[in-house]
């Protein structure tokens, strides 16, 4: 299996979005946050993204679909549409089903895929290391920042992921194998006006 096969794969199982990043292109990169700490044998991080449904965002920009919850006594206002296609449902049902199936073909091949789930950054790190020198055990690795390392795009003005196809209407999640493959080109367009 090569990079063309990952990609096309990937796309059949419903990905939208696909990049390769070596992992050399993560040098440098803090511990607490770099895709190796996660797989030393690391040759290769696939970042793996699904749109946001344009039409989700309708009830936000009118201010019409919204609907209020009580979560532990703090009443939230949201967009239910945003919500289920735009988030929680895309982001745990849709991509990680994509996710899934991709990381079961590369493991089907003999190389080891580890799937990892955009969970929030402002939770990690926590923990205590195993040994001296060890990160702490919820490494977190960005995935934006491996967007951008496998050429999908780049990060706006407001720090968030824009790419050529959807803007910043995404959402992500990553497969770091050891698998040796052929990285994307990085981007070399301009899509933030600022």
């Amino acid at each position: 299996m090569n990079s063309e096969d990952v990609i096309n794969l990937a796309k059949k199982y419903g990905a939208d979005l696909v990049g390769i990043a070596s992992i050399e292109r993560f040098n440098g990169v803090p511990a607490h946050i770099n895709p190796a700490s996660i797989l030393p044998e690391a040759k290769s991080v696939i970042v793996v993204g699904r749109q946001v449904v344009r039409g989700a965002l309708r009830g936000i920009e009118e201010g019409l679909v919204y609907r209020a919850y009580d979560d532990y006594r703090r009443t939230h206002m949201i967009s239910f549409d945003y919500e289920r296609f735009g988030r929680v449902q895309l982001e745990d049902v849709f991509l990680a089903s994509t996710v899934y199936d991709l990381a079961c073909a590369i493991e089907n091949e003999g190389y080891e895929a580890v799937p990892v789930y955009p969970y929030p950054p402002e939770a990690w790190p926590q923990g205590v290391s195993v040994a001296t020198g060890r990160v702490e055990p919820n490494v977190h690795s960005d995935p934006e920042f491996a967007a951008v390392a496998a050429g999908l795009g780049e990060i706006g003005y407001n720090n968030i992921l824009l790419t050529p196809d959807f803007g910043p209407r995404q959402r992500l999640q990553l497969i770091i194998t050891d698998m040796p493959l052929k990285p994307n080109p990085l981007f070399e367009g301009k899509l933030c006006d600022l």
